[in-house]
């Protein structure tokens, strides 16, 4: 199984992955030292490395929790294989066959004759959104794979190698993932342990917080007040809140609000368009909040949950004490001005495209991360279509029946691009597994598909709900609609184009 360690020869990785299924961060080194330094059957194997003791540090409070001392130095291999599945925890290395070119373990003396596939590790780990490299050696060959994967997916823009001690955002085997590049743990890296230890501990901080996902409901009144509530319980007592809560599993954020409503307020509401998400870090989790504009469907309201609640002006907004993330909604009304009640649901339904309308002005992200603006349209004739998921029946027909037509838009002078809320990386895969030969753009806050008027309620078996409306633009070499089509043949609808 492990080959000779022979300077010059090549050698081959002796370990398989560490994988376990629910694996959130992956750990790649650049490759094992010579065998003769091993003292167990696992990565970073050498006791005089540190990632261990780093480990112990973080999690136990104790560099020596997982060093053996009674037969010379070893590490407590069982603990720490329990220790990393606990934790969530990958781990291999970023090259499969290399070179020594001394023999040692020193990265500057490492040829890598073959690097590893990890676009094929990360799709083993469908909850892995975080690849920790341990080592400039790591990070450089890490940065060369996603590069080479990201050209092969037609995304030009290059990967940036992250900061030691920090983490880059990147497209990379079909989702967004954070690439982080961490000290080496080989007690050659000229930095102390405890330093080292903390740059680890704050990554930690980081890719271990629970992510949550709520929806709030700024809500108004006439005179276009908004409704605060303030805490009742828990470490956040007092502070002041937009109600709302988490959204279960197969529930819409509309239809998480209007359930959460009744339960903390005893009250029903109509949800209107979608205002802002937003991300922040709590101490102990990531929030995801989608913040909706909504209404009062009566005046009844009565407090289940929290111990107070008042209506604010915009103005006054600045004279409770919010929650942080809350806070980020608060000061983007007060900068306003003046309360706009309800005003997306208002733009929304304001706003109706008509033939010989100009296009609205837009700004979307496409799937190679290249930003693309009303402006870009102009001096040639433009398909946008707008599909409300990536790889839903429906939409899938709709883009494949384009692709299959698609020289039939390039011959007629055509340039084609789908629209969803979907992410940059759903695109990526999208794009992928169907071939589809045209940009599409992400739209997560729903400004474009508002700006069309792609944005509305939407009544299913009997149900309604707001989501993006199925709609397709025709536009001129002047930017100005030729036709609009809104019913829409998903299985043929390049004749209904063209």
């Amino acid at each position: 199984m492990h080959a000779e360690q022979t300077e010059g020869q090549i050698e081959r990785h002796p370990l398989r992955p560490f994988m376990p299924d629910d694996a959130r961060l992956l750990m790649l080194g650049s490759f094992p030292p010579p065998r003769e330094r091993w003292c167990m059957e696992f990565f970073y194997p050498n006791p005089q490395n540190d990632m261990w003791r780093i480990m112990g540090s973080i999690f136990f409070g104790d560099k020596m929790h997982f060093v053996e001392q009674e037969a010379g130095v070893r590490f407590r291999y069982e603990e720490i294989k329990t220790f990393c599945r606990d934790k969530g925890i990958a781990l291999f290395d970023t090259a499969i066959a290399v070179r020594r070119l001394q023999g040692n373990a020193a990265d500057e003396h490492l040829e890598i004759v073959e690097r590893t596939d990890i676009a094929a590790l990360i799709e083993q780990l469908p909850s892995c959104r975080d690849i920790c490299c341990t080592g400039g050696k790591a990070a450089e060959t890490l940065a060369e794979s996603i590069g080479e994967w990201q050209k092969a997916h037609g995304i030009t823009s290059p990967v940036s190698l992250p900061r030691p001690g920090g983490y880059t955002e990147t497209a990379f085997a079909g989702r967004t993932i954070r690439f982080w590049r961490m000290p080496s743990s080989s007690r050659a890296y000229p930095l102390p342990l405890e330093k080292k230890a903390a740059a680890y501990r704050q990554m930690f901080e980081t890719t271990g917080r629970k992510r949550v996902e709520v929806a709030a409901a700024v809500i108004f009144d006439t005179s276009g007040r908004i409704f605060a509530t303030q805490r009742g319980y828990g470490e956040w007592k007092d502070w002041w809140e937009f109600p709302g809560g988490k959204i279960e599993k197969g529930e819409s954020p509309q239809e998480a609000l209007k359930r959460e409503i009744r339960e903390e307020l005893d009250a029903e509401i109509e949800v209107g368009g979608l205002l802002r998400t937003i991300e922040y870090d709590y101490p102990q989790f990531h929030l995801t909040m989608h913040c909706f504009s909504c209404r009062l469907t009566n005046n009844h309201v009565t407090l289940l949950e929290h111990e107070a609640a008042k209506w604010l002006a915009p103005a006054e907004t600045g004279t409770v004490k919010w929650l942080p993330a809350d806070k980020e909604i608060t000061e983007a009304l007060a900068q306003n001005g003046k309360p706009d009640t309800n005003a997306q649901e208002e733009k929304q339904q304001n706003i109706m495209l008509q033939t010989g309308d100009k296009m609205p002005q837009f700004s979307a992200t496409d799937e190679q991360g290249r930003t693309i603006t009303d402006q870009d349209m102009l001096g040639k004739k433009t398909v946008i279509y707008f599909y409300p998921k990536d790889s839903t029946p429906g939409c899938t027909a709709e883009a494949c029946n384009i692709r299959d037509n698609y020289q039939s838009f390039m011959a007629r002078g055509y340039q084609v691009f789908g629209v969803s809320k979907d992410s940059q990386a759903s695109h990526i895969r999208f794009k992928e597994k169907y071939a589809l030969p045209f940009p599409l753009l992400s739209d997560p806050s729903t400004e474009m598909l508002q700006a069309f008027g792609a944005w509305g309620e939407k009544k299913l078996y009997g149900k309604t709900s707001y989501g993006t409306l199925r709609k397709t633009f025709v536009f001129n070499e002047e930017g100005v609609v030729e036709r609009i089509i809104e019913k829409v043949d998903t299985k043929n609808h390049s004749a209904q184009i063209l």
